[in-house]
C-alpha cells in the first residue's frame, strides 16, 4: 500500500486507532494477523534497520504482541520487541551493511502460532547524487539529480531540508518501475516555507511493495535507502 507524497506521522497513525487495544497473538485467528514491514538504510551510518508490526484484522486494528510459537526474524536473527508510547508494540533489528554496488536483499520471516511461515525479501539500493548544489536560491527552487539501480516496484524520491529541530520541509516525486536515474525539483514555494539559512539535506529512495506474503488479511511493506546527508545554503 503506497502513499505517494502523503507521509503519516507516528502520532497521526496512532490516532487512527483511537484508544488501541493490545493482545497476544496466540489469542486471535492467525489468518487475521495483519503484517507491516519496513527497512531503513542510512548510507551515512552503514546501518540497516528492519521493523515489523502486527495488528489484528487490519492495519489499524488491535496491536499484537507475538507469543507462544510466533516470532519474527530479520536475516535469520530474532527481532527485538519494543514497547511504544501509545500502548503499541513493534519489533526491530539493526545490522551493519556497507553500500551495495547495486542492490542488496534482506529477508524477514514471520512465523505464526500455527507454525506457518511467511517469508518476504526486500531491497536496499545504492543511491548516488550526481548533482547536489551547495547553494539554493529560493526563487529558483532546488534541483538534484540522482542515479540508482532500477527495480521492479514503484518507488519515490524524497528530499528533506532541515534547518533546525522546529523547521523542515519535504518534497516527493513518484518514480515508475525500471527507472534508474532522474532529476527532482524542490519548488520555490517549498523553499519559502523553509526560509533562508543553512540546512541539512537528506535524499532517499523509498520502494513500495504492492503485494507481500502474508496471512489472509494481508499486509504492507516498504524499504528506504538514504544517501549521506549534506548541507545547503538557502538564499
Amino acid at each position: 500500500m503506497a502513499f505517494y507524497g502523503q507521509k503519516i506521522s507516528l502520532i497521526a497513525l496512532m490516532s487512527l486507532c483511537g484508544a488501541c487495544a493490545r493482545d497476544n497473538s496466540s489469542n486471535v485467528n492467525q489468518q487475521r494477523v495483519y503484517t507491516h514491514y519496513s527497512l531503513n538504510y542510512d548510507m551515512s551510518s552503514s546501518k540497516v534497520e528492519g521493523v515489523s508490526r502486527f495488528n489484528f484484522g487490519g492495519s489499524t486494528g488491535t496491536y499484537l504482541q507475538l507469543d507462544g510459537n510466533s516470532n519474527v526474524t530479520f536475516n535469520g536473527e530474532k527481532m527485538d520487541m519494543v514497547n511504544g508510547a501509545f500502548n503499541d508494540v513493534y519489533y526491530t533489528k539493526t545490522v551493519s551493511a556497507s553500500a551495495p554496488a547495486g542492490t542488496r536483499e534482506f529477508v524477514m520471516v514471520y512465523t505464526d502460532n500455527n507454525g506457518k511461515t511467511f517469508e518476504n525479501k526486500f531491497l536496499i539500493v545504492n543511491l548516488t547524487l550526481t548533482s547536489s548544489p551547495a547553494t539554493a536560491v529560493i526563487s529558483n527552487g532546488y534541483e538534484i539529480a540522482w542515479s540508482s539501480p532500477s527495480v521492479n516496484e514503484e518507488s519515490e524520491i524524497q528530499v528533506t531540508f532541515t534547518k533546525n529541530e522546529n523547521t523542515s520541509i519535504s518534497a516527493y516525486q513518484k518514480v515508475p518501475s525500471k527507472i534508474a536515474s532522474g532529476t527532482m525539483l524542490v519548488s520555490p514555494e517549498k523553499l519559502r516555507e523553509l526560509g533562508a539559512g543553512t540546512s541539512s539535506v537528506k535524499v532517499c529512495r523509498e520502494i513500495f511493495y504492492p503485494s507481500i506474503t502474508a496471512p489472509e488479511v494481508g499486509g504492507d511493506a516498504h524499504s528506504k535507502s538514504c544517501a549521506p546527508t549534506f548541507t545547503v545554503s538557502v538564499q
